[in-house]
């Protein structure tokens, strides 16, 4: 606590009104003052300093280890018209900061010492505890300008050339604020005790992922709010990761840091202000990816030799990025259609809004098999016809490869009697494989076999022979009959081969007379 050496004068009866304090909980207190001895005075003045005020004294701050707790000091005797009940008498003044009392307890033994002592050793304001030249008048204190020790309750030294708010005491006396609350040094301590506050904004804002993909500018504005506020000093910043950027000051109250290497860059910074007080340090990362993504696109299953499936085809896509990450890629697609040249376009989209995209083409589908196709056929023949079906094989997309498609000519009678089928095969380029049939029967006649006998012979004579048989055969009045005229007519048939006839024709000649 503050002592001083100041000689008591004769004990005066206590004042009634003795205390000036504007907590209620203190009013406690006026015992105390009331039966204090009080050799200087009957008036003890008790400024309680709200939370978070301090005093610096000496360039000492009170609440610190082993300073002061709180403070007594006496301003000397004068004529104080302007405060009734004060004429003649010393004023008496004790300060308790608030904040070095952590309980009611302790800030009643805080307040009780000090009243003491303010009572029984007052020091008296003499010789620069009191700044002259705003506190006198002709060179003397002057009590309407006791304000000059406190703003609003409290106490502190108040740097030069701020405001001067007005506030009033006792007896409805309207004091201001001095520049000082003198100490031997002046030094310049500020009733800012709230430190500033930075805010950051980028330009151009981040996404919703928080991802740009341009360089980006980061404003740092401080304020430095409160009453009084002593401004904001400067501005300190720095940078790790993707752009490092060493300690950087900048003095006062706004300043731009640009970004631009691509990946993620961490920003801190604080403020300072004028009052010495530092903002707690903060951080704001920035996300910068200026690069489209990789996106690579496959088709399964592959394509044939020929470069045709023939199956459905799903063509999926591979996205990546290495240093936003990947935001969408484009889902498989499975083209079903049988077509040419079909494409399919994939899009990835990285957490930057960087877009990349890709084409997956000449994709060839053919699920379709060739086809294989008899025509020209008349479905029956007599032996004496001729057989001309054409055998075809296509395919309209992806075109016949191969094919075992073969015409069917010749004379019915080189065929055989009876029923005939001829079939083939034929695939695509696709994989494709398709096939065809084609069936007709030959029959034989009298008048058919007449002609085959006329085509074999070689003896105009010996065909007009057996013709005549074959004809009285077909006339014949029952079967018995024409079985007789048909053996005629094989005999003859045999009796010619080697002559008229060769042995093969006579052979396909006497088996066409037996199945008539």
């Amino acid at each position: 606590m503050k002592s001083g050496t100041a000689q008591p004068d004769p004990l005066l009866p206590p004042d009634p009104s003795c205390l000036l304090f504007p907590l209620n909980p203190v009013c406690l207190l006026v015992p105390l003052c009331l039966l204090a001895p009080n050799p200087t005075g009957n008036r003890i003045y008790v400024v309680f300093l709200p939370k978070h005020t301090i005093i610096n004294d000496f360039g000492t701050r009170s609440c610190q280890s082993g300073t002061y707790g709180a403070y007594h000091f006496q301003i000397p005797s004068r004529m104080l018209p302007l405060l009734p009940g004060t004429q003649g008498r010393p004023i008496n003044m004790a300060i308790i900061p608030t904040e070095c009392f952590g309980t009611l307890e302790a800030l009643m033994v805080g307040v009780t010492h000090e009243i003491v002592e303010a009572a029984l050793s007052p020091l008296p304001i003499v010789g620069g505890w009191v700044d002259e030249s705003t506190a006198t008048v002709a060179g003397s204190f002057d009590i309407s300008l006791v304000g000059s020790l406190f703003k609003a309750g409290e106490a502190a030294d108040i740097c030069a050339g701020t405001s001067a708010p007005s506030f009033n005491i006792s007896g409805g006396l309207t004091v201001s604020v001095a520049p000082y609350w003198s100490n031997a040094d002046n030094a310049c301590s500020s009733l800012d005790v709230d430190p500033p506050v930075t805010t950051a904004s980028a330009a151009p804002p981040p996404n919703g992922a928080g991802w740009n993909n341009t360089t980006v500018t980061m404003t740092l504005t401080a304020t430095d709010a409160g009453t009084p506020a002593s401004s904001v000093l400067e501005i300190v910043h720095s940078a790790t990761g993707a752009q490092p950027i060493g300690v950087t000051t900048t003095v006062g109250a706004t300043t731009g840091v640009v970004v631009s290497a691509e990946g993620q860059t961490t920003v801190s910074f604080f403020a300072r202000d004028n009052a010495g007080n530092v903002e707690a340090p903060k951080a704001r990362t920035i996300r910068i990816d200026r690069f489209a993504p990789t996106i690579v696109g496959s088709a399964v299953p592959p394509a044939n030799g020929t470069g045709w499936n023939n199956t459905p085809v799903e063509v999926s896509f591979t996205c990546t990025d290495a240093v936003s990450g990947i935001a969408s890629c484009s889902a498989p697609t499975i083209l079903f259609s049988d077509g040419v040249a079909q494409s399919v376009v994939g899009t990835a989209i990285d957490r930057a809004q960087n877009v990349a995209a890709t084409t997956v083409t000449g994709i060839n589908i053919d699920r379709m098999p060739p086809s294989v196709t008899y025509t020209g056929n008349a479905g029956t023949y007599e032996v004496n016809q001729t057989v001309n079906i054409t055998c075809a094989a296509a395919d309209n997309l992806s075109g016949v490869a191969a094919t075992t498609c073969a015409n069917v000519t010749g004379p019915a009678f080189s065929f055989g009697l009876g029923p005939h089928t001829f079939s083939a095969t034929a695939s695509d380029a696709a994989g494709n494989s398709g096939s065809g049939s084609v069936t007709f029967r030959v029959e034989v006649s009298f008048a058919s076999l007449c002609s085959v006998t006329q085509l074999f012979s070689d003896k105009p004579g010996v065909a007009m022979s057996l013709c005549a048989k074959l004809d009285a055969a077909a006339a014949a009045a029952n079967p018995m009959a024409r079985a007789g005229l048909l053996g005629a007519y094989r005999n003859e048939v045999q009796a010619q081969t080697g002559k008229a006839l060769t042995a093969a024709e006579a052979t396909t000649l006497i088996t066409f007379a037996n199945a008539l």
